[in-house]
Formats: C-alpha cells, structure tokens, sequence
C-alpha cells in the first residue's frame, strides 16, 4: 500500500500533477493499491502495515520536516519524497527521487557560456524552496558568487528592482523557473531594456506559448513517479540504508531567449568551476576551425539536408534543389542561409568552396 500526500500549494501546480499521472501509469502495470491523502495527519486513521510506504511531493523546507518527522514512527525508512534536494536533512531518513540540479545547472551554465556569455545571473531563488536552495548552492559551485544571486524573498517586483540596478554587469541569466523567467522577460519589456540571454531551470505550458520562448530543461515528471515505485523495491530488499537518492536527467531546449542556438559541447570543468582554456595552437588553426564547423554542420543536418549539401557540391542550382526536394526556391535559400550563418560563411559560393575542401 502507498500513501500519497502533497505540500499545500504545490498540489496546484503542473509539476505535480504529471508526477501523479506518472504514478497512476506505474499503477496500472503494477497493481498496487495507493490512497491519497491531504494531509499525512490522516494516517492515524489507518491501520499501517510494515511494508506500506509513503510519497511526500513538496519543495518547502519547513513542509518536508515537520510531516517527514510524524511519519518516520509509522513509515519507518519507506518514506519517499519526490523533490529536489542537496541533501538529507539533518537527522531525518528517507529517500528522495530528484532532478539532477547539480547537471542541470552546470549545463545551463555551460550551454551560456558556449556562446560567450560569461556574466551570469542566477534569478527569482525563493529562499523557503529546498529546489531553489540546491539550485543556488550549485550555481555557487560552478560559475557564481553570492552578489550575483536575486532573491524572490518579498515577490518577483523586488527581486526585479534589485535586479535592475545591475543589469549592466550581465549577459546571460539563469532563472530559477519559468515564472521568474517571464516576469524578469515583462518587466526588461516595459523598460525597454534590452534581453539577456535567458534560460530556465522549469519547464511549464505557459512557457510554451509565451513570447520570446523560454529556453529551458525538459524533465520527464512522469518518470518521478515510476521511478518512486523502484525505489521503494529497493527499500523492500531490507538493505540497510538510510536513504536512497535518485536522479534523473534533463535536456535543454533551446527557444527564442537564446536566440534558438543549439546545445554544442562546451569546455568547461565541471567539478572546479573552472573554465579550461582550449590550446589556442589546437582551436586558432584554420583547418581546425573550418573542420569543426562542417562536422557541427553535418551533427544538426537530417538525412535530407545532408543530401542537399551533397547536390549542391555537385552544382545544383536553387531551382534544382527546389525539384529534387519538393520545396519553394524561397524554402531552399532559406535553409541554406542558416547553414551559412552556422558556417560563418556569406555566400553560396563560399559555402561550397569550404564543404569542398573536406568533403
């Protein structure tokens, strides 16, 4: 038996909800009875047998302590919670099914910096949030220091206007959500201040709609909750343990924020914060340079795009190219446009004479 309970508030959000749909999936494959519950004060009114467990869903801090602590005589170690966290807290035991925040962050810090964005921000951190806490203490880790961190303490209008009277020291800002993201996004708007590049650590169906998109993490909150399920099949082997942490990935998804630039390798350092300085007689080289922009080319090319570079070495023209490929001689200068942007390159002609000389 599974009990299920939520921190107040959170049980609204989007976030939630594709949790319990992941665990209402696991459920029809695996059988198993769970009750939901409003508040885990209502487990008194059941009888709870050794091996039943509990799921705790929340990011409040002062939330996780005070039910973890009145579950912990009837749950023993069968208590899972699903959210994000650097740590257990002190003198409690439980599991903890989370995003990996320390990737996350240090991914979204790297894909920043692939584009030479090298003054970062980290934005709208609520301080009562142990997601929003993990988050800045990894973002202190990889590429900030605490006078780059804006607090929503007091609402997202405070945060901005300390925001505000710092702007000019940053080109990139990593937002601690996408809410935080479209209002810092509304309110540079209204003051006619133009955009960092932005990224987000949420992934939220406002966000997919708003203009300028968001680039932002994807997450399978579904997966949270099938994953939940294993961990408790672990705690069922009785091996002794004070708690099990499991991550799961994100990918970044690059929007309008960020001018839709596509997530490139990046050489950054991640357990020092660091950034490691590639061999100027390695990356300066011209050969170099160009055969490392045909091959990031050719990694964002599909089959068919491959095919047209192919054709167009081979001195098609754009009506040619048009026939071959059921598309507008407009849809095909289009296309080859941006490969030439992506090659720094200004023409057709100089397109075809850098492919030409490595393929």
């Amino acid at each position: 038996m599974f009990y299920l309970s939520g921190e107040p508030g959170y049980t609204t959000s989007n976030w939630y909800k594709h949790i319990i749909d992941g665990i209402l999936a696991e459920k029809k494959t695996k059988r198993f009875n769970i009750i939901m519950i409003d508040s885990v004060k209502e487990t008194e009114h059941f009888t709870i047998a050794p091996d039943d467990a509990i799921l705790l869903i929340g990011s409040n801090l002062n939330w996780l302590e005070s039910v973890i602590d009145i579950c912990k005589q009837k749950f023993g170690k069968n208590i899972i919670v699903l959210g994000n966290f650097e740590n257990q807290l002190s003198g409690r035991s439980y599991s903890i099914v989370s995003s990996d925040v320390s990737t996350d962050i240090f991914n979204l810090y790297a894909y920043l910096l692939s584009y030479n964005k090298t003054k970062i921000a980290m934005y709208g951190i609520n301080p009562n949030s142990a997601s929003d806490i993990y988050r800045q203490n990894c973002f202190l880790k990889f590429c900030g220091t605490d006078n780059n961190v804006y607090f929503n303490n007091a609402g997202l209008k405070n945060c901005y206007e300390s925001f505000i009277k710092d702007i000019d020291r940053y080109d990139g800002v990593i937002c601690a959500n996408d809410y935080s993201a479209i209002s810092l996004i509304r309110s540079l708007k209204n003051d006619n201040i133009s955009l960092p590049y932005i990224v987000s650590c949420g992934e939220t169906k406002l966000a997919r709609i708003f203009k300028p998109t968001i680039t932002n993490l994807r997450t399978s909150y579904k997966d949270f909750g099938k994953a939940a399920i294993n961990v408790y099949k672990i705690l069922e082997k009785d091996i002794p343990t004070s708690g099990i942490k499991l991550e799961l990935a994100s990918s970044i998804i690059p929007g309008d924020t960020t001018e839709n630039l596509p997530v490139i390798t990046t050489a950054v350092n991640k357990t020092t914060s660091e950034i490691t300085t590639p061999d100027d007689s390695f990356y300066s080289d011209q050969e170099i340079s160009e055969m490392l922009k045909i091959e990031k080319l050719l990694n964002l090319c599909d089959k068919a795009e491959t095919d047209m570079l192919f054709a167009l070495l081979k001195g098609s023209t754009y009506s040619e190219l048009s026939e071959k490929f059921h598309m507008s001689v407009n849809g095909i200068k289009y296309k080859l446009n941006k490969f030439f942007e992506l090659c720094q390159v200004k023409s057709k002609k100089e397109f075809s004479e850098l492919l030409s000389r490595y393929i």
